[in-house]
């Protein structure tokens, strides 16, 4: 989610970036199957629903790797000005 969520309400980023979704007022949320793949690194998944119904049936490859207690998942994307990042999550597992 976007943090600075001020803007116009309910309206599409202007430009999907290669290999993200499209975000709906600064929040992205969707669902679907998955799979994983150790030996390449990579989870792929196959979106069956979406809060912007453009991502449905789209599938997305993210790299993926567990380093102690935590999962890093990657993906190669670009801001909406076309300047290529890397976007990464973290999730640690606590307990």
């Amino acid at each position: 989610m976007n943090r600075d969520r001020s803007g116009e309400e309910n309206v599409p980023q202007p430009v999907q970036a290669k290999n993200n979704t499209v975000s709906v007022n600064g929040y992205d949320a969707y669902f679907g199957t998955y799979s994983a793949d150790e030996t390449a690194g990579t989870l792929t998944t196959h979106l069956e629903g979406s809060i912007f119904p453009g991502n449905v049936g789209n599938t997305y490859v993210r790299n993926v790797r567990v380093l102690d207690n935590e999962l890093f998942i990657q993906l190669e994307t670009a801001t909406v000005n076309g300047t290529a990042i890397t976007r990464t999550n973290i999730f640690s597992r606590i307990g």
